[in-house]
């Protein structure tokens, strides 16, 4: 008898801890659900290239955003931003964090490598903010 009172007892403590514990357990998923959306709203901004929108909703609170978040094909908001051919939000995004300049998408093409691709093609202001 004494181990059916014991087990109901561990029974029972083990119910509060997940009952009290549950409430963290769900803020923590919503701050990763976030961050999550807040990528994707990121790399959204940065293939309309918007400038504007990317200044007003994401420079106050960039602790919370990924600048090395990518989208389905390795493009980073560099590589999108450069192909969007926003100047202005490529400026932003290197002067926040360099290292986009080095990574390369599922292709293997850097935004320095797209470009010179849109150099090539006549549009070269891309390519001057790269030196």
């Amino acid at each position: 008898m004494a181990c059916n009172v014991a087990n109901r007892t561990a029974i029972f403590f083990s119910l509060a801890i997940i009952l009290v514990s549950a409430p963290r357990v769900t803020a923590a998923m919503a701050a990763v659900h976030t961050v999550i959306d807040t990528n994707e709203q990121f790399l959204e901004v940065c293939c309309m290239g918007n400038f504007e929108q990317m200044r007003e909703n994401f420079t106050l609170d960039a602790d919370a955003i990924n600048f090395l978040c990518r989208d389905e094909r390795g493009n980073t908001g560099l590589h999108l931003a450069v192909l969007a051919g926003n100047g202005t939000l490529c400026k932003f995004l290197l002067e926040r964090h360099l290292l986009l300049c080095t990574l390369t998408n599922d292709d293997q093409e850097t935004a320095l490598s797209l470009a010179a691709l849109q150099a090539s093609q006549g549009n070269s202001s891309m390519l001057n903010l790269f030196f």
